[in-house]
């Protein structure tokens, strides 16, 4: 039997640095995946209610610009009564080209005849009896998602996936407000799909985030193929209010999974259809993250201990060597055996390596520092552009309350791009993204050492600024201002000039108000939501509490 006095003390020396770095990272491993599994949570709340609000803005946004467009185009030919059926479908086929959502737009007389229509389609035909004309003859209206009857046959003819359309319908008067017709659109349901996925660019690589679009009925009308056109498969009881913090769930298909729940409201001409944005987040790929760190440690920490362990064996035995060759010469290797002067000999060796290897381990552990700060560095910024991220946003609202009871007052500012889509489809998501890259590169030059910005998500930014007591409405009214014509400006990427524009929110948060930061920054929001609502490039500071005056 093999005794622990009977081991070298070499090889013990030897594998105290291995062992000790396999222990060091185990206790690691152990703290990274437990100490860090709430906040894990939290952060995937935060980020699910965050998808969800954006996705049913996208929405509501989308609904509206499509419904002041048939408007628009409405009013053309109520200026327009005696223009020739090409004329007509050639203005219908123009707004199709810019607006490839449209599937069929039709100018229907006041008998609910089709007079033109892109592609010619349906051109002759009577629909005095659908919705789009009964409801369209009525005023300006919207049809919620149906599979499309006699438009099927005619735009896939051989078959294929069944289309689904939404309506958007409004009527035409003369001057005297006669009935002249009125003019029709449907909406492909595929660009609800392009919504949910352009909102989810940011978190692709990183999260797996599903979108469910559940109509007034609760029937699923966007989301997974399993799902569609069936109730949402959790109990609606415990489905979280719209615009209530998320909440765990357990779904019917076994799921645990952060879910969120926010209403795509009326917004502009759009009054709403009822609709509701559900997003859930499997538990397990969020506390997946923290598990793969600690694997990864775990991992890394094991090869780093065997290598310790091979390393120090190999400098014990170029060191000891020459000492052993002595003692072989001169007969003391046979002496030593069996006295006792041979195990002070080999501790004097064995110290000289153990110091040595101690240096190696002081240099492997400034390395494995750099790599943890680098890691934590890439875990709370914008890999895009550099920014803070959400994760570095939940972290730093915990601690402002310290650096506000200081200042007394902190002012947020919420931000985006006016038709930021429009960029992506014209130009491309790499031009795109040079534009988010230009659009922080100038709110990093107009804010202050201490100023904060964050980037939230697609085309969307947030700014925390400290203001001295009293000075907070001065300071957010100059800093909104000024971001606001820095955003006008246009941007140079490669050859291509790029229009910009932005619409900025703000609020100021004081440390004596009974109002969390949290709903500070939610009011920032409805603030952008008011600046955007009464035009582009504009700028709004609502007060902290709803019954104030706004600026």
């Amino acid at each position: 039997m093999l005794h622990l006095r009977a081991v070298p003390f070499r090889w013990k020396v030897a594998a105290l640095p291995a062992f000790g770095s396999i222990g060091v990272t185990l206790v690691v491993a152990w703290a990274q995946v437990h100490l860090t599994s709430e906040r894990i949570v939290q952060e995937a709340g935060r980020e699910v209610a965050s998808v969800a609000m954006a996705v049913a803005e996208r929405l509501s946004r989308e609904m509206a610009a499509r419904g002041a467009e048939v408007q628009l185009l409405a009013s053309i030919r109520a200026q327009q009564p005696d223009s020739a059926p090409n004329e007509v479908r050639h203005q219908l086929e123009l707004l199709q080209h810019h607006v490839p959502s449209y599937a069929w737009i039709g100018w229907l007389d006041a008998e609910g005849r089709v007079l033109a229509a892109t592609g010619g389609l349906l051109e002759g035909s009577l629909l005095a009896h659908r919705p789009v004309f009964m409801q369209g003859r009525q005023g300006l209206w919207f049809g919620d998602v149906h599979p499309a009857v006699v438009l099927q046959r005619l735009l896939q003819p051989h078959g294929g996936e069944t289309l689904r359309f939404v309506d958007v319908a409004t009527p035409v008067h003369d001057a005297q407000r006669r009935l002249r017709g009125v003019l029709a659109a449907h909406l492909g349901w595929r660009w609800a799909q392009e919504v949910a996925v352009d909102v989810l660019r940011p978190y692709e690589n990183r999260h797996r985030l599903e979108v469910l679009i559940v109509d007034a009925q609760g029937q699923v009308i966007l989301g997974p193929q399993a799902m569609r056109q069936r109730p949402v498969p959790v109990d609606p009881r415990v489905l979280p209010a719209p615009g209530s913090p998320y909440r765990l769930l357990r779904w019917d298909d076994g799921t645990e999974a952060m879910t969120a729940v926010a209403n795509s409201g009326p917004q502009g001409v759009f009054p709403g259809l009822g609709r509701r944005v559900v997003v859930r987040q499997p538990i397990d790929v969020a506390l997946g993250q923290a598990r793969q760190a600690g694997q990864q440690i775990v991992a890394w920490g094991a090869g780093v201990g065997l290598a310790f362990l091979a390393l120090g064996l190999w400098l014990a035995r170029r060191v000891s060597q020459p000492v052993h060759q002595l003692l072989r010469s001169t007969g003391g290797l046979q002496h030593a055996g069996s006295g006792a002067g041979m195990g002070a000999d080999r501790r004097q060796v064995d110290v000289r390596w153990v110091a040595e290897l101690m240096q190696r381990m002081d240099r492997d552990l400034a390395v494995r520092e750099h790599e943890v700060r680098r890691l934590r560095h890439e875990a709370t910024h914008d890999p895009l552009t550099g920014l803070p991220n959400r994760a570095y946003l939940a972290a730093l609202l915990d601690q402002a309350t310290a650096a506000v009871q200081e200042t007394r007052e902190l002012v947020v500012l919420c931000m985006d791009l006016d038709d930021f889509k429009g960029v992506n489809d014209r130009h491309g998501h790499e031009v795109g993204d040079a534009v988010l890259c230009e659009v922080a590169r100038r709110l990093r030059s107009l804010l202050r050492e201490q100023d904060v910005p964050v980037r939230l998500g697609g085309d969307e930014f947030l700014v925390l600024a400290q203001a001295a007591p009293g000075d907070g409405p001065r300071l957010a009214d100059t800093m909104a201002a000024r971001i606001v014509r820095a955003l006008g400006e246009p941007a140079r990427v490669g050859a291509l000039t790029i229009a910009l524009g932005g619409s900025v929110g703000a609020v100021v948060w004081r440390s004596d108000a009974q109002i969390s930061l949290q709903t500070a920054w939610t009011r920032a929001d409805q603030a952008l939501y008011r600046a955007k609502s009464e035009g582009k490039s504009r700028w709004c500071r609502l007060p902290l509490e709803p019954q104030m005056p706004a600026s």
